[in-house]
């Protein structure tokens, strides 16, 4: 009887495990139809006030810049550099204790990424289920510049997994 009993319990446990994986699959998508932000900490260009997206005006005008230096530079690693001899950090951030964290320097992965997050030109995307709303907020880049952006990084040749030769000047593989 003690083995069984155990046996229900962790069925029961695993249940409502999954329920809750459930729920919040749906609290999050329903708060993306909304057109509100429900991706944990706002991006670069945005702060959260009343669980809505608002511009904060000095780093909407980074992002700005980012994307105007990317079309004119053709380079994330050029932008980074920039960005970085201005003096400019990535947004930081404060814990509920109070402690601030963030504000590191720009790298071309970030930069890459402030590139390609659709929420600069007003549109939601749930991470989980990769749907697109509408979002609340007003858009901080222009739908012509993101799609010039967004055509450049494509036209970019990637590392998928392998090494490539430039990469690797020492001819290892």
């Amino acid at each position: 009887q003690g083995r069984l009993m155990t046996c229900i319990m962790v069925q029961f446990a695993q249940y409502d495990r999954e329920m809750d994986v459930e729920r919040s699959k749906d609290f999050h998508l329903a708060r993306a139809r909304k057109g509100l932000w429900c991706s944990g900490l706002p991006p670069l260009g945005y702060d959260l006030k009343d669980k809505h997206l608002v511009i904060n005006d000095e780093e909407a005008s980074l992002v700005r810049r980012i994307f105007d230096l990317y079309l004119e530079r053709k380079s994330a690693l050029t932008v980074a550099q920039e960005v970085d001899r201005l003096g400019f950090r990535r947004k930081t951030y404060k814990t509920l204790e109070g402690k601030p964290f963030g504000g590191q320097s720009f790298d071309p992965d970030s930069i890459v990424r402030i590139l390609q997050r659709k929420v600069y030109v007003g549109v939601i995307t749930n991470e989980r289920t990769n749907q697109e709303f509408p979002g609340q907020q007003t858009p901080i880049v222009a739908p012509a510049v993101f799609e010039k952006a967004q055509v450049l990084l494509k036209s970019h040749v990637r590392r998928q997994g392998h090494v490539s030769e430039r990469a690797n000047k020492y001819g290892f593989r």
